[in-house]
């Protein structure tokens, strides 16, 4: 393996494992929940599968456009200028389906867990608020462009100052933090189990992400 394999596949092996831990963790925490519940004639297990396949798909997915881009120029070697632009359209198509797909599930998988209506509904304002505070921050100080990674694609970004305000003030990572953390809600608000397991893979899953590949292509850049 050459060099620039070396830096594109650096961390994979420890990322895969982490998953199939992850991934063993997930159908251990289940408790045979999954198999209860259905929506539009689809049983939860179904939108289990189809919610973890969405999630490890599209970090894989970053994985490889953020690696290959930053050391092969693949992408713009492909597509030139527009290569971030159609990296981020397939990126957000991915993103929107993440919490689709939980919301389906927790409705699937409804009432498999005791919580309090009060609990849930305190625990949703508050995970709504800074998801929302999040969002507001990483709009206006940030840039929702940039926010996909287009450090990899464009070298001026990588020269710009940390952003210290907002939510950035007091959480360097609030997108990973507070951003991931709306995901919890449906599983709160509707009692489901199945949900719940789902916000926490993915919720410890992109902190796979943020340490094995993100972190380490920002030290490169830096």
């Amino acid at each position: 393996m050459n060099s620039v394999s070396k830096k594109i596949f650096y961390g994979f092996g420890r990322h895969v494992f982490i998953l199939l831990i992850l991934l063993g963790l997930v159908f251990w925490l289940s408790n045979d929940n999954f198999s209860y519940g259905q929506l539009w004639g689809i049983s939860t297990d179904v939108w289990v599968i189809l919610t973890l396949a969405v999630t490890v798909i599209h970090q894989f997915y970053v994985w490889f456009c953020w690696r290959t881009e930053l050391h092969l120029k693949l992408l713009t070697g492909w597509w030139g200028k527009s290569a971030y632009n159609k990296y981020v359209v397939v990126f957000f198509i991915f993103l929107i389906l993440r919490p689709i797909l939980v919301i389906l599930l927790a409705v699937s998988n409804r009432e498999t867990i005791s919580i309090s209506y009060t609990v849930r509904w305190v625990l949703c304002l508050l995970l709504g608020f800074m998801a929302v505070y999040t969002m507001i921050s990483v709009k206006r100080y940030f840039g929702l462009m940039r926010a996909p990674g287009k450090d990899h694609f464009d070298e001026s970004c990588r020269r710009q100052p940390l952003v210290k305000k907002g939510i950035f003030a007091w959480c360097p990572n609030p997108m990973y933090v507070f951003g991931v953390g709306a995901l919890w809600i449906p599983g709160i608000a509707l009692a489901s189990r199945a949900a719940l397991i789902m916000a926490l893979f993915m919720h410890l899953y992109i902190w796979v992400h943020f340490y094995l590949v993100e972190k380490v292509d920002l030290d490169h850049m830096h």
